[in-house]
């Protein structure tokens, strides 16, 4: 089983800047007419002294904010648990975590013939059946969750089936796709519409006959060829940018190629990243799983069955590609599974069938050019099955545990730390470092400024442009308690509304009514 981690590409919000009216603080004069950002500020004043919590409201923070990242520097180890204890559950499994943090992992119960469903809320585990297998038996669930937290599964059963579920969160719905799938692993991703689009194999021998991808428009599907042939198009994985361009790694197996196709440029063209050549004799392209980071670089991690070794590919459509062994001691790298962490960070989960163990390797592509490798689980026959997702700094791992026949789960932190951070600007007062927590969002605490006055807030994004705020911040002298704008000696007078005519000893009278009190 293969799963796909897709990094959605952040994009930045550009607005010429611009400052409000100039206070007496302010002496620069206004630059070109520009609209300033419509947000709210929690607190439109504070204390000269700062260190006062103030939360900006809007939209738009996330793509101008500068990312950190660092690492925590704790071993963390594997957490297992038994996900289904039901018998001969957990094989072709698929996993994901919805917004919410649960966690849902599909997979066929071969003693009942049926697509599985657990979920963990957070207080336990629970199952329940997603479909019966059309065939006499199903293969290689994969699994993708959307935007609104709803699934999307699909799956090849015999008798040359292609099938697709989807979860709303209440019921179940979905049915047969083409009559005319190979029985093989098969890849599912949604577009910007959250519709589901399924790579496959057309029906045929061995690897089947050509690559082909299914579409759904909200009201039927449609099927279309990506690259025809014999042998080819099977053990498929798939990514959708936000743009909606398609990309699927497969095999060409009578060619003994690992084969990438897109439709980016408007028309189906593929690639062969890694593939056998004179006196370096491989079979590259087995149980293939993409995945695509940030900058829209590819990685994939397949299994050459001729020198029994897990091999990565990595590059871009119309680019260099660099193809390398993570791992060749015995025969290992069978059903790979990769994802990428959000420092970039490569995970793969994959099974070696020299002692049946389900392994882990992971790279650092920014410090490392060597895969660290370790077990997940050696005791018992595990990990023939598998999946990996990655959510919120978690590694989520799902796998067949064969000895006894139950869906087992792991998980353990990156031990990556992200943080997304923007300078916010007070005038000519100071700057502070705030935290962007999402998209509408932006914490910060007020600075420590020399003088009070009325300034412009400003936000200054990773480009170092800055972008005006439409409300302004007050600072305010904490001795100033009258509020006139003077910390002095009447600031242990009222001055607000009153109607006693009692003179206060020592104050003045503000309001001119003759008298020295609360109305002043």
């Amino acid at each position: 089983m293969r799963t796909w981690f897709v990094t959605a590409v952040l994009v930045a919000v550009a607005l010429a800047p611009m400052l409000h009216s100039a206070s007496i603080l302010e002496d620069e004069a206004p630059l070109a007419p520009s609209s300033p950002l419509q947000v709210s500020l929690s607190a439109t004043s504070g204390w000269t002294s700062g260190g006062e919590d103030l939360t900006i409201t809007g939209t738009g923070f996330r793509g101008m904010a500068d990312r950190n990242v660092s690492y925590d520097g704790i071993n963390h180890q594997w957490t297992k648990t038994t996900a289904d204890y039901t018998d001969e559950s957990g094989p072709e499994n698929a996993i994901v975590v919805d917004s919410n943090g649960h966690v849902h992992i599909v997979y066929i119960n071969g003693g009942n013939y049926k697509i599985m469903h657990a979920v963990n809320e957070g207080s336990g585990w629970n199952t329940a059946e997603v479909d019966s297998c059309p065939g006499s038996y199903c293969w290689d669930a994969h699994m993708v969750v959307d935007d609104n937290d709803e699934l999307h599964v699909a799956y090849s059963s015999q008798g040359e089936k292609l099938v697709y579920q989807h979860f709303d969160g209440q019921n179940w719905n979905g049915g047969v796709v083409s009559s005319y799938a190979r029985f093989a692993p098969v890849g599912i991703a949604v577009d910007s519409n959250n519709l589901p689009h399924i790579s496959y194999s057309q029906t045929g021998q061995w690897c089947g006959n050509g690559l082909r991808l299914a579409s759904y428009d909200g009201s039927a599907w449609t099927t279309q060829s990506v690259d025809a042939g014999t042998n080819k198009g099977c053990d498929s994985s798939i990514v959708i940018d936000d743009n909606d361009h398609v990309y699927i790694a497969y095999q060409d197996r009578d060619n003994s190629k690992l084969k990438f196709a897109t439709n980016k440029s408007g028309s189906w063209l593929s690639y062969s990243p890694d593939a056998s050549s004179f006196g370096n004799n491989m079979y590259p392209g087995y149980s293939t799983s993409l995945a695509m980071d940030e900058q829209g670089q590819f990685h994939i991690a397949h299994y050459d069955s001729d020198n029994e070794d897990l091999r990565y590919s990595t590059g871009v459509p119309n680019g260099q590609w660099a193809n390398s062994i993570v791992d060749a001691s015995g025969d290992t790298g069978k059903n790979p599974s990769i994802a990428v962490d959000a420092a970039g960070d490569l995970h793969i989960v994959y099974t070696s069938w020299s002692g049946f163990d389900l392994k882990y390797a992971t790279l650092k592509p920014s410090s490392s050019s060597s895969w660290q490798k370790s077990s997940i689980q050696t005791q018992d026959m595990v990990g023939d099955s598998n999946a990996i997702y990655i959510d919120n700094g978690m590694i989520h791992v799902a796998y067949s545990d064969d000895s006894n026949d139950v869906l087992k789960y792991a998980t353990k932190s990156t031990g990556v730390v992200v943080t997304d951070e923007i300078t916010v600007q007070f005038g000519q007062l100071g700057a502070v470092t705030g935290d962007v927590l999402d998209d509408e969002t932006v914490q910060l605490t007020t600075p420590t400024v020399a003088s009070p006055g009325v300034v412009t807030v400003s936000l200054i994004d990773k480009n170092g442009d800055e972008h005006t705020l439409a409300p302004s911040f007050e600072f305010i002298d904490q001795n100033d308690l009258d509020g006139d704008g003077v910390a002095n000696a009447d600031d242990d007078c009222p001055n607000d509304a009153g109607t006693s005519t009692q003179d206060q000893v020592g104050c003045p009278d503000d309001d001119g009514d003759g008298y020295s009190n609360t109305g002043d």
